[in-house]
C-alpha cells in the first residue's frame, strides 16, 4: 500500500514539476505579428494612434484618430525586433511578451513616443 501511494505521488510531483517548468521557460521569437496595437490615453498622448499588423504579407498600417496616415511592411530582425519601412518611416518596435512595445511615432506634426498595447488579435480593416 505505501508503494502504491509514494509512485502515485511521486507521478504526480513529476508532472507538476513538469509543467511549472513549461510555463517559465522563455517564449521564442515570433516571426511575425498579427493585430490591431493601440496607444495609451493619458496626458501626453492626447491622440490614439493604432498599428496594424497583417502576418500573410507582412504588412502594416497606421492610424491616427481613426484615419489612415501610413502603411508599409515589416521585417522582423530577430529577438521580437521588427523594422517597420514606408515611405514616411523607417522604425525598429521590440515586441515584449505581454504583447506591448514603445512606438517612436515620426509620422504625427509633433514626435513621440506611444505605448501601444494589442487591442485585437485580427486585423480591423
Amino acid at each position: 500500500m505505501k508503494k502504491k501511494y509514494f509512485l502515485s505521488v511521486l507521478f504526480f510531483s513529476v508532472i507538476a514539476l513538469f509543467i511549472i517548468i513549461q510555463l517559465n521557460l522563455p517564449k521564442p521569437p515570433r516571426d511575425t505579428i498579427r493585430g490591431t496595437f493601440q496607444s495609451k490615453m493619458d496626458q501626453d498622448n492626447y491622440f490614439s494612434v493604432q498599428l496594424t499588423f497583417e502576418s500573410d504579407d507582412t504588412s502594416f498600417v497606421q492610424y491616427h484618430e481613426g484615419k489612415q496616415v501610413d502603411s508599409g511592411t515589416y521585417k522582423n530582425t530577430g529577438n521580437n525586433i521588427y523594422l517597420l519601412k514606408s515611405d514616411l518611416q523607417d522604425t525598429y518596435i521590440i515586441l515584449q511578451e505581454d504583447n506591448l512595445f514603445y512606438y517612436y511615432n515620426t509620422v504625427s506634426s509633433k514626435p513621440i513616443i506611444n505605448d501601444m498595447k494589442l487591442k485585437l488579435t485580427a486585423p480591423a480593416y
